[in-house]
C-alpha cells in the first residue's frame, strides 16, 4: 500500500487559470497509456476533470509523475513547482477515497466525481493500466464513494455546476431568455437538460463542432447550429453557456461587442474566452469556481454530513490493510 502515489493539482490550491494549464485531453491519456505499455509498465489511471488533474499510480515515482505533467501539458517548471500536489501510501488512499466520496469536490458530495472516476477507472484497464493491489484499491474507492452516497446525505440535493447556471437565470429580469448553450458533451446534455426542465419558455440555440449529433433537436424548436457558424449563433441572444471540451479559446470580445449578450457562463476547462472579453462593459460574466463559490454558501446540511462520511472512509481503509495483510499472510504459508 506505501507504494502507492497521487500526484495533481486541484482548486483548493490552483484557480481555474492555472487548473487548465494541466488539463489532460482523453486522447493524451490514452497515448500515454500506450506509452507505459509499450515499456512494460502499468498501475496509472489519469484524472482530468474541471476540478482537478490527478495521476494514481502504484510504484510510480514522484520524478515519473512530474514528467507527465512535464511533457503532456502545457504547465512549465514553476507551475508544476508551486501548485502539484504528492501524497503517498495511506495518505494518498485516504485522498481517493475522499474525492470518490465527493468530500473533495469543490460542490461537496457533488456525485459527478463518481462517474469520471468509474470512467477513468475503466479507459484505464481497457488499456491493460490496471492490476493486483492497484487495481483493489481504485475498486475499493468506487465502493467507498457508493457507500457514503448511500448511508449519508452528503449528495442530497441538486447542487451541480450546471444546475447553478440555472439558479442564476431565474433571477434573470429578461422578460424572455433567450440562451446560446455551447458544446454538446456531458455537462452540455445536462446543462440542456436541465434548461427544459426549470426554463421551458426559453428559446434556445445550440452550437457544436458536429452538427449531426444534434439532428434528433431538430423537431424541438431549437436552431442549430455548426462551430463555424459561432457568430451566427451569437447575434440574436442575450446568454452564452459555454460547455465544450475544446482546448483553445472559442469567444472573442469582437464577437459580441455588438450583441445583445449580457451574461457569460464559462463551464470549460480550459477555459473558452478570450481574456478580452473580460474587459467588455455591461457583460456578466462566470466560470465554474464563481459557480462554486455561491453554491457552498447552501452547503451546510451536507457539511454535517462529513464526518460520518470520513468515518466510513477509514473503515474501508482499515479493511484493506487487512486484506494486504491477509494475502501476505496466504503467500507465506501457501
Amino acid at each position: 500500500m506505501e507504494k502507492f502515489l497521487v500526484a495533481g493539482v486541484n482548486y483548493k490550491k490552483t484557480i481555474v487559470n492555472v487548473r487548465s494549464r494541466f488539463s489532460i485531453s482523453h486522447e493524451t491519456i490514452k497515448e500515454i497509456y500506450a506509452h507505459f505499455k509499450r515499456e512494460g509498465r502499468s498501475n496509472i489511471i489519469i484524472l482530468s476533470t474541471c476540478n482537478r488533474t490527478e495521476i494514481y499510480g502504484y510504484e510510480l515515482s514522484e520524478k515519473e509523475a512530474i514528467n507527465i505533467f512535464q511533457k503532456y501539458t502545457s504547465a512549465d517548471d514553476i507551475d508544476i513547482e508551486a501548485h502539484v500536489i504528492i501524497r503517498k501510501g495511506r495518505e494518498g488512499i485516504k485522498h481517493l477515497f475522499k474525492v470518490s466520496s465527493g468530500l473533495e469536490s469543490q460542490i461537496i458530495g457533488d456525485y459527478e466525481i463518481a462517474g469520471q472516476l468509474r470512467s477513468s477507472f475503466k479507459i484505464a484497464n481497457e488499456s491493460g493500466m490496471t492490476t493486483g493491489i492497484f487495481q483493489k484499491i481504485f475498486e475499493t474507492s468506487l465502493q467507498v464513494g457508493k457507500t457514503v452516497r448511500t448511508q449519508t446525505n452528503i449528495s442530497d440535493g441538486t447542487t451541480s455546476t450546471s444546475y447553478a447556471v440555472i439558479q442564476k437565470l431565474k433571477k434573470c429580469e429578461f422578460n424572455f431568455l433567450k440562451i446560446c448553450l455551447i458544446g454538446w458533451g456531458k455537462i452540455g446534455i445536462t446543462t440542456f437538460r436541465n434548461i427544459r426542465q426549470h426554463l421551458p419558455e426559453a428559446e434556445l440555440s445550440i452550437v457544436n463542432r458536429s452538427v449531426d449529433k444534434l439532428l434528433s433537436l431538430n423537431n424541438s424548436q431549437i436552431e442549430i447550429y455548426s462551430l463555424n457558424h459561432i457568430e451566427q449563433a451569437l447575434s440574436h441572444i442575450d446568454i452564452v453557456i459555454v460547455a465544450t471540451a475544446a482546448e483553445d479559446y472559442l469567444i472573442k470580445a469582437s464577437m459580441i461587442a455588438n450583441t445583445s449578450v449580457k451574461i457569460i457562463f464559462d463551464l470549460s476547462v480550459p477555459s473558452n474566452i478570450f481574456p478580452d472579453v473580460y474587459e467588455l462593459e455591461g457583460l456578466s460574466l462566470y466560470n465554474v469556481d464563481d459557480l462554486s463559490i455561491e453554491i457552498n454558501q447552501n452547503l451546510e446540511r451536507r457539511t454535517k454530513e462529513i464526518p460520518i462520511a470520513v468515518k466510513i472512509i477509514d473503515t474501508h481503509i482499515e479493511q484493506l490493510y487487512s486484506w494486504q495483510e491477509r494475502k501476505k499472510a496466504r503467500s507465506i504459508y501457501a
